[in-house]
This record gives structure tokens, C-alpha cells and sequence, in this order.
């Protein structure tokens, strides 16, 4: 994508969150609790995004000042939704064998 005058040179893969960002003058740069809000809805609302996931991400990490303990907790909430997930899983494996 060739560079257009405003728009924030896209130097790493970022894929969709990024694309088409425009730069705000210096005088208009965003609080780091906008952008942290802006990120959070251009998250929930991409395609292809894991919303549960991304749940656990905003909800622990995604702040400007996380807990001490965020990485932690995101950890132990992703690993929860993992054996729902697996649980859910056999669950209908085992329907689908049983009839």
C-alpha cells in the first residue's frame, strides 16, 4: 500500500487493527485511554477475531494501568476458556457417537 500524506507508516504486521490509521497532529495525539479504547472496539469488531479471547485481553490487559497480577489473570482466564472449550468439544463427540 503506498503511503499516503497523513496516514502512520505501517512498519510492522499489525494486520487489520492498523490499516488505513490516520496520524493525529501532535497537538490532537490521542490519551493513552483513548487509544487503549479505540483498540479495544477496532478488536471486538474485526472479523475473524476470537471475541471470547479478545474479552479476556480487554478485560485484563488492555488498560492503561493493568493489576499487577493482569498477565497472570489473563493466563488463568484463557486456560479456563480452553477446557470449557475442550469439555464442549468431547461433549459433542461423544453426542454424535452416542446417536
Amino acid at each position: 500500500m503506498a503511503e499516503e500524506e497523513g496516514q502512520v507508516p505501517n512498519t510492522a504486521d499489525t494486520g487489520e487493527l492498523t490499516d488505513g490509521v490516520e496520524a493525529a497532529p501532535a497537538e490532537q495525539t490521542a490519551s493513552p485511554a483513548t487509544f487503549l479504547t479505540n483498540l479495544c472496539e477496532r478488536l471486538k469488531s474485526t472479523d475473524g477475531v476470537d471475541g471470547e479471547v479478545a474479552g479476556i485481553l480487554i478485560e485484563h490487559l488492555l488498560m492503561v494501568t493493568p493489576k499487577d497480577d493482569a498477565v497472570a489473570n489473563a493466563n488463568a482466564a484463557i486456560l479456563d476458556l480452553a477446557r470449557e472449550r475442550a469439555a464442549r468439544a468431547t461433549a459433542e463427540k461423544q453426542e454424535a457417537v452416542d446417536g
